[in-house]
């Protein structure tokens, strides 16, 4: 081939891949070039939930024809910011972040979120307008499930709408995203009106149990003046048309997953169909679980109760994830036992109906350290290197392992902390601006990096910082960034506290124990530790069943310690509603009323049941909570009960158990220092 024959060819290759790479874009315009129908928050509706026949019905001049509309949180903690750039509603997400609602920004607090819009058919342009933000935004075109191109807008500035016109081809989804943390409101969506025949529809409920009766409500559009003329649905999608009205009901009466047809047709186009797959669920089966405790030190006991709906009958259970089986319970009690750890827990439950099963995963859904945390709900925040102050009050002698604290930098930018405290018994709020009232007492190890503003970015001690029971100030000085707080509008300090520690906040100043003072203020951030226990609490034996047929166990949390606090945890998965609930404390493992122990309760009618311990002193009745119950106990400090051991049983009263009525727990031998 002649050397200018291959340049031309290398010439004409290079140019199709350069129309390739242009010939699907998006840019900005300053006016649409095609009819648009608009969505104005303001007449959406008043402030509240808001969901999509709300939109569609506000749209001018005629229904815009969404299919969706879904957000996914990228601000983590409410927002009360006003920029000024918001006059009257926005679409955004509630407080809580669970779900899309209207809100004024000047005057409540909302979640941001990237948007993703789902529009009622192909289409080559779009607009939207935004509040309470100035800058710009990420764009994304969707043609199904394929990206169709993607661009990044000038700033909004003051607001106002901006249109977008798609080159080389159409897209049936818009997803809007915004820096990370950054919050703002949807205030204008500017949708096409649509040329032709465009069939949807709703269901409600597309989910529950049989016999499931649902409530189809026709949805299509139609550039066709005259409008939909004939609908055709077959709810089974088997080939068999079952109703020919717009908005029918249908009842299924067996479990499984449903797929639904619906053909419209016009005098102008004639007919579409849609199919939805597997829009209707009959029984369906969604796993699910809770855990009590869910954070404490190693070894640490852990109830975990199946929380599934849809009628499960087997359970699998997968304690860190690592695809081996743990447990086939259905409320299985475990002991964690790696320290400082963060658990991801999986259950997979199956039923008749749905033999294939379904899963949950929750990650990092245990750990094994204490935790005790304020808030993140930051309003504010101080200068790189700035210092916040709060008080801590132990009951309890605990080793602090490091925290969890919000910075304002970006993800990844490495970050750090010192931790001073005063002389024990010294409040340090009141002194936070005399330097020598402060000694440094730990530091972090120096492997952090900020996991972004308003998350939790976890630090660890370089060593861990043992303290004793008492009152003590805290000062924690950033490095590399500031910290993140919540400045509050009423004085008085805010006190967060668990059983064995309180936190009371606080202040906060610009440069470490100098300059101008602001309060109150409460840091944003967790401790975490674990009780440096002298005593012991050792179990012994075993529970037997309750009216579930799960066993009764009985276990202890906390430092069996001279004035320190101790739980007396039992669970009881199965228990029934009115079920009761008593703890026997006893000096003796050996006899009780001249009786050999333990005692076999299986001639009375409690298979499986036997006492362990004497009975010296009874507490109770106390009611189950979901199957389990914890009884406080703050150890006296009197020398004499560490002279000898004692001995703890729950029992359990509950008709519905055997023939008795009565379950027994394991025991624990409770040795206090």
């Amino acid at each position: 081939m002649f050397p200018a024959r291959r340049l031309a060819l290398c010439a004409l290759v290079l140019a199709v891949l350069a129309g390739r790479a242009t010939a699907q874009a998006l840019v900005e315009v300053p006016t649409p070039s095609v009819a648009m129908n608009t969505i104005d928050m303001d007449q959406v509706g008043p402030s509240g939930a808001v969901d999509l026949a709300m939109l569609n019905a506000a749209a001018q001049p005629r229904s815009a024809g969404l299919l969706g509309f879904h957000f996914t949180p990228t601000l983590t903690s409410a927002s009360r910011y006003d920029s000024g750039l918001t006059n009257g509603r926005g679409l955004a997400l509630d407080p809580s972040g669970a779900a899309p609602a209207l809100v004024d920004p000047p005057r409540g607090s909302y979640r941001a979120g990237d948007l993703s819009i789902d529009l009622g058919g192909p289409s080559t342009e779009f607009g939207i307008g935004i509040g309470d933000y100035g800058g710009s935004l990420q764009l994304e075109l969707y043609a199904g499930a394929q990206l169709f191109a993607s661009a990044t807008s000038t700033a909004f500035g003051a607001g106002g709408a901006k249109f977008f016109r798609a080159m080389g081809g159409r897209f049936d989804r818009v997803v809007v995203r915004a820096p990370l943390g950054s919050n703002w409101v949807l205030t204008e969506l500017h949708v096409p009106e649509l040329e032709g025949l465009f069939p949807r529809f709703q269901a409600a409920p597309p989910r529950g149990a049989a016999p499931l009766s649902v409530a189809f409500s026709d949805a299509s559009t139609t550039s066709d003046p005259a409008g939909i003329a004939t609908w055709a649905w077959d709810f089974e999608d088997d080939g068999i048309v079952d109703d020919q009205t717009p908005s029918p009901s249908f009842s299924y009466a067996a479990c499984g997953d449903y797929d639904v047809r619906l053909t419209v047709s016009d005098a102008l186009h004639g007919s579409a169909t849609l199919v939805r797959r597997g829009l209707i669920a009959v029984d369906p089966l969604d796993a699910d679980f809770e855990a009590e405790p869910r954070s404490g030190c190693a070894p640490l006991v852990v109830q975990l109760f199946d929380r599934s709906r849809g009628g499960a009958t087997a359970w699998e259970w997968d304690f860190d994830d690592d695809g081996v089986v743990d447990s086939v319970l259905q409320h299985p009690l475990h002991v964690f036992t790696g320290a400082d750890r963060l658990y991801d827990v999986r259950l997979r439950v199956t039923s008749a109906c749905r033999p294939q099963g379904t899963s949950a995963v929750k990650r990092g859904y245990v750990r094994t350290i204490g935790e005790l945390p304020t808030l993140f709900a930051a309003n504010s925040g101080g200068a790189v290197g700035g210092a916040v102050y709060f008080d801590l009050e132990l009951r309890a002698p605990i080793a602090l392992y490091g925290l969890e604290t919000s910075f304002d930098a970006p993800v990844g930018t490495s970050v750090g902390l010192s931790l001073y405290l005063t002389s024990p018994g010294l409040s340090g709020l009141g002194v936070e601006t005399q330097p020598s009232a402060w000694s440094l007492a730990a530091q972090d190890d120096g492997a952090a990096s900020s996991a972004g503003l308003d998350a939790p970015t976890r630090l660890r001690f370089a060593q861990p910082l043992s303290l004793a029971p008492g009152r003590i100030g805290v000062a924690l000085v950033a490095r590399g960034d500031g910290h993140r707080y919540t400045a509050f509008a009423n004085p008085g300090p805010r006190r967060y506290e668990d059983a064995f520690l309180s936190i009371e906040a606080g202040s906060a100043t610009n440069a470490p124990f100098s300059g101008a003072l602001f309060a109150p203020r409460a840091w944003n951030g967790a401790l975490l530790y674990c009780l440096e226990c002298v005593g012991a609490a050792s179990p012994f034996g075993t529970g037997c069943a309750d009216a579930g047929g799960q066993t009764l166990a009985f276990y202890a949390h906390g430092c069996p310690d001279l004035g320190a606090p101790i739980g007396l945890g039992l669970s009881s998965p199965g228990a029934s509603p009115g079920a009761a609930a008593f703890f026997a404390m006893g000096l003796s493992d050996v006899d009780w009323l001249g009786l050999m122990l333990p005692i076999a309760l299986d001639p009375l009618g409690a298979p499986g049941c036997s006492v362990f311990s004497s009975h010296d002193l009874v507490l109770g009745p106390y009611g189950f909570v979901r199957g389990s119950l914890s009884l406080p106990v703050v150890v006296p400090l009197d020398g004499l009960l560490t002279a000898a051991p004692s001995f703890w049983q729950a029992y359990s009263f509950d008709p519905a158990q055997n023939a008795l009525g009565v379950a027994t727990s394991n025991a624990l031998r409770v040795d206090l220092r």
